[in-house]
């Protein structure tokens, strides 16, 4: 979970009788996977204008004032002023390790069936892994070989429950939006009966998703977000 607190005070001075202004924050990620809080404020209207941030939890401030023609009241210069601020992230939770840039991971080495294995992460405020790229595969791979994990097959949280082939997240997101389609080699099967997914791995050359029968006992791998 991502979380962020931006405090700003504005001060405009009782001349200014026609300054208006509002602002939005927003979550941004960027391609690394770094997430951010952007809060965008607005003004129309007349100087002197005050701004303080307290960042006490907050580093890394980027303040950039854009001054431009107002449309709504052209007689006023429009003031724009873009600050993104990054977290430091907080501490894993008991059990999980930090992948940065990525979230919070912990392998599950108790076999459990799918279901099982996604209600056990749920209650520990987690969800099954979903991979979303080739680098987040590679780290995994490195967190079950550094856990000692002597299994090779573990749950991950897609599934085709609802409709054979249409594979989803435990989210109900398609696999395409995950932006992670790597199968292991001669996968899927796609039988009517195998509608559970798990990550395999037995090399750094030969590894990916599999779908197997959602009653098999596995391991698995449980993910918090950042």
């Amino acid at each position: 979970m991502f979380e962020y607190l931006v405090l700003v005070w504005v001060g405009v001075s009782a001349a200014c009788s026609q300054t208006q202004f509002n602002f939005s924050i927003s979550k941004v990620q960027n391609k690394s996977g770094r997430l951010y809080a952007q809060l965008n404020f607005n003004l129309v209207g007349e100087l002197p204008l005050d701004f303080y941030f307290d960042n006490t939890n907050i580093t890394n401030i980027n303040v950039d004032l854009k001054i431009a023609s107002s449309k709504s009241a052209p007689s006023f210069p429009e003031y724009k002023l873009p600050i993104i601020a990054n977290t430091t992230p907080r501490a894993p939770p008991a059990g999980y390790k930090l992948l940065p840039q990525l979230g919070y991971y912990k392998v599950i080495v108790d076999a459990k069936p799918w279901q099982d294995a996604l209600e056990d992460c749920e209650k520990q405020g987690a969800h099954l892994l979903i991979l979303n790229s080739e680098n987040e595969a590679q780290q995994i791979i490195d967190l079950i070989v550094q856990q000692g994990s002597t299994e090779r097959e573990l749950w991950v949280g897609l599934h085709d429950q609802f409709q054979n082939r249409n594979y989803v997240t435990v989210f109900n997101e398609s696999l395409r939006a995950t932006g992670y389609i790597k199968w292991y080699p001669g996968d899927p099967w796609g039988n009517k009966d195998q509608n559970c997914i798990s990550f395999r791995y037995e090399s750094r050359l030969r590894y990916g998703l599999r779908d197997w029968g959602c009653s098999l006992l596995y391991q698995y791998i449980c993910e918090q977000e950042l």
